[in-house]
């Protein structure tokens, strides 16, 4: 299995040495992801929130300004650190930090969430495993709230093995690649209310022949789903 931890391990090395906050994810800002889960989610005063890929949090502390509580997750221990450096930092107390990971969240128990969210998770799941990716969403039914609802965003789907597939990076092949049919299918099967297909930080007047000429680090190309339970 490709050591996808040790790598971002050593991305936050990297931005702790050069004390580098982050303000972006890929081509987005995380102002814009934020903004866009408020859309989707409706953040609300008396909210617990998971955030799962946390990385270093920049997300979580946006979200935290809004909402009771937030439970940043992840599974480098070296993102958890500088997660913790940056709470302290910016005086925010309403955020936690904890390691864990999908497909089993085996350190969350008997706590249960209104919105979750999932950032750029599912391609780093063992690819010799497919069943990691149903185990996936029965933990995030399992930490829900009924009537709570999850946002799943910029996973490597279809259409970005498509935009890959003539310049293959040397991480191709270590990809977890996934579909919203296969998702859709097993969050059917869970009893999840709805599974929809949803639009990120996208311009309402940009056209799909523009989209095609973009780069594919273009958010839209990720795979980005609306869940409610």
């Amino acid at each position: 299995m490709y050591d996808w931890k040790q790598k971002f391990n050593n991305a936050a090395t990297e931005e702790r040495s050069t004390y580098r906050h982050a303000f972006r994810r890929g081509d987005l800002s995380y102002q814009e992801i934020y903004e866009t889960l408020n859309h989707y989610l409706d953040f609300k005063e008396g909210d617990r929130v998971a955030d799962i890929g946390a990385s270093s949090g920049t997300t979580s502390r946006l979200i935290s300004q809004n909402v009771n509580h937030v439970v940043s997750i992840d599974y480098s221990p070296e993102q958890l650190k500088l997660s913790k450096r940056y709470n302290k930092e910016q005086n925010i107390n309403n955020v936690t930090t904890l390691e864990s990971s999908l497909p089993l969240l085996e350190n969350i128990k008997n706590e249960y969430f209104d919105k979750v969210i999932v950032g750029s998770v599912f391609q780093y799941l063992d690819v010799n495993k497919r069943n990691e990716i149903t185990e996936s969403i029965e933990n995030l039914f399992r930490i829900m709230n009924n009537g709570a609802s999850a946002c799943l965003y910029h996973h490597y789907g279809d259409e970005y093995k498509k935009a890959y597939k003539n310049k293959k990076p040397e991480w191709y092949n270590h990809i977890f690649w996934t579909s919203f049919e296969e998702i859709s299918d097993i969050c059917r099967d869970l009893g999840f209310q709805s599974c929809e297909k949803i639009t990120f930080c996208m311009d309402e007047e940009e056209t799909e022949e523009e989209l095609e000429l973009e780069t594919v680090e273009n958010p839209n190309l990720g795979l980005n789903i609306l869940l409610k339970k």
